[in-house]
């Protein structure tokens, strides 16, 4: 499985416009919640293409945002009126939904703080560890690095990263760093040189997925 440190705020979010209003994916997906020790998931919103038609609903997008932590955390651009049917005569409901905007949210939250959702990110891959070794096969999480990541651990440490290395080892998970290991690959380089590693957002470029690459056939080599 591929996790970035990043990928814990996936995990509250149900309609992906409340976490990045500006993302070319606007939809919807699963959440998943603990009930006690289980792990128990609300299932899509949209359950088909016909489905899709729902969110040019606000009332339905807002209604999504009941079980959505970025929406409690987002300032709504344009309080919507009641009955919804009234915001259609409104020129402003309808300049901001061609602005496809529901609200800027901080993404200085850490929820690697945030108790529930580590729970739920432990829960998860332990879930997933299960699965796997019922199949008879070896669970391993590649922990996928991104530029944040790699600043942050020349600036002095990442808790993030600990913490995730601590429930790979909790759930008894093999863990391919490449936080670790791209930092180690990248050392001594002058920052202009790492420029090159990374694309605009933070993702890495293709001569560093052919750096991880290899680092991770070697990891398997080993294993």
């Amino acid at each position: 499985m591929g996790i970035a440190i990043e990928s814990i705020n996936g995990l509250v979010n149900v309609y992906r416009k409340f976490y990045f209003s500006k993302t070319g994916f606007p939809l919807t997906k699963p959440r998943a919640i603990l009930q006690g020790e289980s792990l128990k998931f609300i299932a899509n919103p949209i359950q088909s293409v016909d489905d899709l038609v729902k969110l040019q609903d606000p009332g339905f997008v807002q209604a999504l945002g009941a079980q959505d932590f970025w929406y409690s955390q987002s300032k709504q651009l344009y309080p919507l009126l009641k009955p919804y049917a009234l915001n259609l005569f409104n020129p402003k409901f309808w300049q901001e939904i061609r602005r496809a905007n529901w609200g800027e949210v901080s993404h200085d939250v850490d929820l690697w703080t945030n108790e529930e959702a580590v729970q739920i990110l432990a829960a998860i891959l332990e879930q997933f560890s299960l699965e796997v070794r019922a199949q008879g096969a070896k669970p391993i999480i590649t922990i996928f690095p991104r530029r944040q990541d790699l600043e942050a651990i020349r600036a002095g440490s990442l808790p993030q990263q600990a913490a995730l290395r601590k429930i790979c080892t909790e759930k008894k998970l093999s863990c391919f760093d490449g936080i670790e290991f791209l930092s180690n690959e990248l050392a001594g380089k002058d920052l202009e040189a790492v420029k090159s590693y990374w694309l605009p957002g933070g993702h890495l470029s293709a001569e560093a997925n052919r750096i991880m690459a290899r680092g991770l056939k070697a990891y398997l080599t080993d294993f």
